[in-house]
């Protein structure tokens, strides 16, 4: 879950732990498998990236006036 993924890093952070998978270990949750990106679709990836940032920026400017 995402709150244990934060507790893990946090605690990382806090020095309980000296590697995120340490933390991983002990609190006995982790990765269950790793995804990878298609790297023939790096052209659409950077497209969508691109919208994805000029959506933020429209926002940050409604935000801030």
């Amino acid at each position: 879950t995402c709150a244990a993924g934060a507790a893990m890093f946090a605690a990382t952070a806090a020095g309980i732990y000296e590697k995120v998978e340490d933390a991983m270990e002990a609190m006995g949750q982790g990765f269950d498998k790793e995804y990878f990106p298609d790297k023939e679709k790096v052209p659409v990836y950077k497209k969508r990236f691109e919208k994805y940032r000029g959506l933020g920026k429209c926002i940050e400017q409604q935000i801030m006036f």
